[in-house]
C-alpha cells in the first residue's frame, strides 16, 4: 500500500512566507491559499473501489429458445461506480463487458463460437451503453452458436473512469462475481 488507501477526497493547500525579518517579523509576507480569495485550493479524489454490475436479462434459471416468447435478443445489465456515498463518491462508469460460458464444454463465447478460453480478453465482450447506466449485448450470433439443452453461465463486469498519476485512463475493474447479481 502507498500513502493513500481506500477511497477518500483530499484537499491540497499552499502556504508561503518570505525571509524578510527587518525591521521585525511583522513585516514578513505570509500567504495561504485559504486566506486570500482566488488563491489555489486543489481537491482530488483517491478511489480504489471497483464498480459493481447487475444482470437484468437473462433471468437466472430461465429457459430460452427460438420459440416466440422465449427468445433472448440481448444480455442486459446495469453498472454503478462505488462508493455510492462519502467524499470519494460520484465516479462514473467507462464500460461494461459480458462473458458467456458453456457449462458442458467449459469454454466461452469468443464472438464466433464457444471455443474461447474463459477469462481471456477475447471472451469478455464489450456491451453497448443503452441509456444512463444500462448496457446491452446483442445475442443473435451467440444464440445461433448455442447447443440445445445445454446450460450457459453469464457474467458481467464493469469498469470505472479512474485515471493514474500520468493522467491516463486506468479503471478499477469489477472482479468479484456473485450468483444472482453479476453471475447467472
Amino acid at each position: 500500500a502507498g500513502f493513500f488507501s481506500g477511497s477518500d477526497a483530499y484537499e491540497i493547500y499552499a502556504y508561503a512566507t518570505d525571509n524578510v525579518d527587518k525591521p521585525g517579523e511583522a513585516y514578513r509576507n505570509i500567504e495561504s491559499s485559504t486566506t486570500i480569495p482566488g488563491n489555489i485550493k486543489v481537491t482530488f479524489k483517491y478511489e480504489m473501489e471497483p464498480p459493481t454490475s447487475t444482470i437484468t436479462s437473462p433471468i437466472d434459471n430461465e429457459w430460452y429458445s427460438d420459440n416466440p416468447g422465449y427468445q433472448l435478443s440481448s444480455i442486459v445489465g446495469t453498472a454503478v461506480d462505488l462508493p455510492l456515498a462519502g467524499p470519494a463518491s460520484g465516479g462514473s462508469i467507462s464500460g461494461m463487458q459480458v462473458e458467456v460460458k458453456d457449462e458442458v464444454s467449459l469454454t466461452c463465447w469468443n464472438g464466433v463460437d464457444f471455443t474461447g478460453t474463459c477469462g481471456n480478453a477475447n471472451t469478455w465482450k464489450d456491451m453497448a451503453l443503452v441509456a444512463d447506466s444500462t448496457y446491452s449485448y446483442n445475442t443473435a450470433a451467440l444464440f445461433a452458436a448455442t447447443v440445445d439443452g445445454r446450460s450457459y453461465r453469464v457474467e458481467t463486469r464493469a469498469f470505472d473512469n479512474n485515471f493514474d498519476a500520468s493522467d491516463s485512463l486506468s479503471p478499477n475493474v469489477e472482479n468479484i462475481f456473485s450468483v444472482g447479481r453479476n453471475r447467472i
